[in-house]
């Protein structure tokens, strides 16, 4: 069978580099094979979701039927890519069919297929992620330079905030995963429900219309495989709803509707080693790398052991792994809404949230806690109050939790004012005036400091003994939160 399946992947990936055109770029082979081979996320889902997300903030009507329009046509063209499906697209529909003929082949492709992705990427990406570096750095070090006058130094920074920009474009064009294969296919999904009865005949004459109907079972099976689901598309910033709702719906049937599930979320800069930590707690699998690895959300579904769900109260875990807020290679305008959205979102699907920071200090996420005050505080219908961890990693003192105190009252005084204002903002400062008044918050118990991840220096360094027993001790406190918490069904 391992035979069989990775011959199958190897034809797979075989076709899908045959097929790059003949004046492909050496530095962006895998950008040009995402744009010939999955069409569907390029302008037209761009498109789709810039129109969309225009369209909540109009009240015109006349203004809203021109939204729609726009919506419309971004469909149509994904529809017309479809009426000659590309030849990766055809496989990963054949490689569907082994779903309903072996599960453990089905399961055992889409492993291989990702490990193969994951290759592509080490190999090609490396180069992509030292020139984001290389920008990233000049555009700190640019009062340094003495010998220039302001007007230069500001040519210098825009000069480099535009590398910067167009550095994070290539990897982002350029990274390819088995989460872009998935999107592929939401958005297929997504066409087809659009689509007209005409329109459905074409792509069902071109595509197996059972198994277009099949993915959500499909990508609810790999869910609880262990694969990591994405949630927001961190390319466009938006959700698929109807995809991912749908998934969730197959993941709810999968494994009960009776089923109880704790949610985790993590938010903080970027890297600030956000995916290692859940990686360390929870023997999860979500990439890590210096810049903006994590784009969007991705979800994880871990199962507790059956003679832990009796103490706890939950079947399973869900911890929501978040792209890095305040990326550098963002405009501020375009980072605030971005973060702002994403704080939303993680701060209000998690039972507890994770405020991962570097460093003692909190400065660099006082804009970030105002985000999360907000989101908090807009969410009406929020059947409790979420809990939040803090988490400051790089702190080498032992014995940090007892020396910064002082340091603790400063964060819960920035977080009561912060509170205050957006109180206020919001016209319900009479509910609100302290953060303990808008989430579930014990300073002495849930501010965590962590040692850095590696000791010594490389090539001899190794994994710090400190930051595993730190990391053991906020999962353990983490769990207490499981039994303390309010029992809540599976809900999408």
């Amino acid at each position: 069978n391992l035979s069989d399946c990775q011959n199958t992947v190897d034809n797979t990936l075989c076709k899908m580099l045959k097929s790059l055109p003949n004046n492909q770029s050496e530095c962006k082979p895998l950008a040009i094979v995402k744009k010939s081979m999955l069409p569907l996320q390029g302008d037209c889902w761009l498109n789709w979701a810039e129109s969309k997300r225009e369209s909540h903030k109009v009240v015109n009507q006349e203004n809203q039927e021109t939204k729609s329009g726009e919506m419309n046509k971004a469909r149509l063209c994904q529809l017309e890519s479809l009426e000659t499906p590309s030849s990766l697209l055809v496989d990963i529909i054949n490689h569907c069919r082994t779903f309903r003929e072996s599960e453990s082949n089905f399961y055992l492709i889409w492993n291989l297929l990702r490990n193969d992705f994951d290759s592509l990427s080490i190999t090609h990406l490396p180069p992509l992620y030292e020139e984001y570096k290389k920008w990233h750095k000049q555009s700190y070090s640019t009062d340094s330079h003495s010998d220039l006058t302001v007007e230069q130094k500001k040519k210098m920074q825009v000069n480099n905030q535009q590398n910067l920009v167009l550095a994070a474009k290539n990897i982002a064009e350029s990274s390819f995963g088995i989460e872009h294969i998935f999107r592929e296919l939401g958005q297929v999904f997504e066409a087809h429900q659009f689509g007209t009865v005409s329109q459905r005949y074409v792509l069902e004459s071109s595509l197996d219309y059972k198994y277009i109907t099949s993915f959500t079972m499909i990508a609810a099976k790999l869910l609880i495989g262990g694969h990591a689901f994405e949630i927001v598309d961190g390319d466009v910033n938006h959700i698929a709803t109807e995809w991912v709702s749908c998934v969730l719906e197959s993941l709810a049937y999968c494994i009960g509707l009776e089923k109880k599930i704790f949610v985790i979320s993590i938010l903080g800069t970027q890297s600030t080693g956000k995916s290692t930590l859940l990686n360390t707690m929870f023997g999860a699998r979500f990439p890590v790398s210096s810049g903006r690895c994590t784009r969007g959300i991705f979800m994880q579904l871990i199962p507790i052991e059956e003679e832990l769900q009796n103490r706890l109260k939950y079947d399973y875990l869900v911890i929501l792994d978040t792209e890095g807020l305040r990326a550098p290679e963002l405009s501020i305008n375009s980072s605030y809404r971005r973060d702002n959205e994403l704080a939303t979102i993680a701060v209000g699907l998690g039972d507890v949230t994770i405020i991962n920071m570097s460093g003692e200090g909190h400065s660099e996420v006082q804009d970030i806690l105002q985000i999360i005050v907000f989101a908090l505080i807009r969410m009406k219908e929020s059947y409790s109050k979420p809990r939040c961890v803090f988490v400051h990693q790089n702190v080498p003192d032992a014995h940090a939790h007892t020396n910064l105190i002082i340091a603790r009252s400063h964060l819960i005084e920035t977080l009561d004012k912060t509170t205050e204002c957006a109180a206020i903002q919001e016209k319900k400062d009479s509910f609100y005036r302290r953060f303990s008044d808008v989430i579930d918050f014990h300073p002495e118990e849930e501010v965590f400091y962590f040692p850095g991840l590696f000791e010594g220096q490389p090539p001899h360094n190794k994994i710090s003994t400190g930051y595993s027993e730190r990391a053991s001790m906020l999962r353990q406190y983490l769990l207490e939160c499981f039994s303390n918490s309010s029992d809540k069904q599976f809900q999408t």
